[in-house]
């Protein structure tokens, strides 16, 4: 679905969605929530900005920092792809026979379990 029905690379599928939740964050914090450097998260944006999907603008606080919102488009697409997610969810679900709670439990662990290994081995 993010392939063939956003205008977003599959790459990219984390930043917007955390820029939903953390509506008028900056792009530093955006690189160090994806684990991206920032000139990564920089070329993402100008992506982002260029199919109208964001909005950058100057942080009053810190004049070299933007802050990023996502427009209407921007919304629309993550709400689509929440959405999706949770079709997924549930379809695992069904099919383990198991709660979207227990799921989404065990799939922290596992997450929080590779972050762990991941700061260790690199």
């Amino acid at each position: 679905h993010i392939k063939s029905e956003t205008e977003i690379l599959p790459s990219q599928y984390y930043m917007l969605l955390f820029l939903y939740y953390e509506m008028g964050t900056n792009q530093s914090d955006i690189a160090k929530a994806c684990l991206m450097d920032r000139s990564g998260v920089s070329r993402a944006f100008k992506d982002f900005e260029e199919k109208g999907l964001i909005i950058r603008e100057v942080d009053e606080d810190n004049k070299r920092a933007y802050k990023i919102t996502l427009t209407k488009k921007g919304i629309e697409t993550s709400e689509f792809l929440i959405e999706k997610e949770k079709e997924w969810d549930d379809m695992i679900c069904e099919e383990l026979d198991i709660s979207r709670e227990d799921l989404l439990k065990l799939l922290t662990k596992i997450s929080l379990k590779s972050l762990e290994f991941n700061r260790n081995q690199f």
